[in-house]
């Protein structure tokens, strides 16, 4: 909500806190730039608030005293369910290593206004200035800037939450929040993608671990190189055993880095996978998988469709897709839904689940019990 029409268009301020002195503050500064303020007294309430219909801010502000944890899954919120990425000040509290990117750090109240004026939006993406190197993915991945989204997957037909893809994100000090496509191509260009998987499915699997998850199935992106790494399958067995989340209930997602895979490697692999007890699923099938047809007759798991639902010159081919994975026996996920429409389209071809935008934005970990239990 960022437009040039003003103050009071350009600053709507949400406080997240029970701090009555940095309160005084943020009253007062909005007054002097005609900002409009809501205030809630804890992060709870504040996922809940930015998750609401039409719920977008120039500016979070969090005041002191709140957790490292806290900090970074608002900061979660402000970068991916906010209209864009959206600066989150830190009121008298030193933001946690690795998130001070997206932070503005202030003090003392008497800064607050210094403050507000040198806020702006964080950069979205790896756009303008020097390009992103491999080595410079290489430091952020050492340097700890890994952070993981959560994003729902619901069923086709009732929209009940039924699993949770993790998704990455590297927080960049000059590159910005940057995307799985704007860095993993580097990732594996220096030889570092079992290093990032490794990273984030060890993450994914603590953060999951203490949240209240009963049921729901657990989705994890794999580079082919990771996939079919002969040892790969003993590592996830052992963050699995550690995490208490068992096999059964996490589906490894196979991005392909090869337009042509060696298909008699991936189905060796793929059978390795399966014994242990994971599902596997074919990540986006649609125009750029033209092989998708012989992947379909491996044993994988399920199919999931790339946004072919929301082109319709593309719509045939996502209902061949699904027309095969069903007579394979196949799961069928549809991705990247974001209208009602591409819903509906999605029902018309038989899919099982569906994720996108129109379900749910990605969340951080902590925000994903307030989402679930609007929904349940």
């Amino acid at each position: 909500m960022r437009d040039e029409t003003g103050p009071a268009a350009r600053l709507r301020l949400l406080f997240v806190g029970d701090a009555p002195e940095w309160l005084g503050a943020v009253r007062l500064a909005g007054g002097l730039f005609g900002a409009e303020i809501t205030s809630v007294p804890t992060v709870g309430a504040a996922i809940r608030h930015l998750l609401g219909p039409g719920q977008v801010y120039s500016h979070v502000l969090a005041a002191a005293p709140l957790s490292a944890a806290e900090i970074e899954t608002l900061a979660g919120m402000a970068d991916e369910i906010t209209h864009r990425a959206t600066p989150l000040l830190s009121l008298g509290t030193q933001p946690p290593p690795g998130v001070d990117a997206t932070h503005i750090r202030c003090p003392e109240p008497a800064r607050l206004g210094e403050a507000l004026r040198q806020a702006a939006p964080f950069p979205g993406s790896a756009t303008g200035g020097a390009p992103l190197t491999s080595e410079a993915v290489r430091d952020g991945l050492n340097a700890g800037w890994l952070r993981l989204r959560y994003q729902p997957m619901v069923d086709a037909r009732t929209l009940a939450p039924v699993a949770v893809e993790a998704l990455a994100r590297l927080h960049h000090p000059a590159h910005g929040i940057l995307h799985p496509r704007d860095f993993v191509p580097q990732a594996i260009a220096c030889g570092q993608e079992r290093v990032f998987t490794g990273i984030m499915a060890a993450r994914a699997m603590l953060e999951l671990r203490g949240l209240p998850l009963k049921g729901l199935r657990f989705g994890i992106n794999m580079p082919l190189p990771v996939f079919w790494f002969e040892h790969a399958v003993e590592r996830a067995l052992e963050l699995a055993s550690v995490s208490g989340i068992g096999a059964e209930r996490i589906a490894i997602e196979v991005l392909e880095t090869e337009e042509t895979p060696a298909l008699t490697r991936l189905e060796a692999a793929l059978l390795r996978w399966r014994e242990a007890g994971f599902a596997v699923y074919i990540d986006d099938a649609g125009p750029a998988m033209p092989h998708w047809r012989a992947l379909a007759a491996m044993p994988f798991t399920g199919i999931k469709l790339d946004r072919c639902l929301a082109h319709q010159a593309q719509q045939s081919l996502a209902a061949e897709i699904a027309e095969v994975a069903r007579e394979r026996g196949l799961h069928i996920v549809a991705e990247g839904i974001e209208t009602a429409a591409e819903l509906e389209r999605a029902r018309a071809i038989g899919v099982d689940c569906v994720q996108g935008y129109y379900i749910c934005r990605p969340l951080p970990g902590l925000a994903l019990p307030v989402w679930l239990n609007q929904k349940r």
